[in-house]
């Protein structure tokens, strides 16, 4: 279980690496509250997407 968690914790840091380079582009194209909601959506979302995939439900 603990491994689960671990590769799980990977994962979210790698999509969170990808949505933070595809934010980066769009800031650096002017689009500020695209960057501010996805900002909002990988803070929220990814933990949330790990923890079930973690457990199992």
């Amino acid at each position: 279980m603990q491994f689960i968690q671990f590769v799980a914790f990977i994962f979210a840091i790698l999509i969170f690496c990808v949505g933070a380079a595809i934010t980066y582009e769009k800031l650096k194209e002017g689009q500020f509250f695209e960057f501010i909601y996805r900002a909002a959506f990988y803070a929220a979302a990814v933990p949330i997407i790990v923890i079930q995939k973690a457990f199992g439900r």
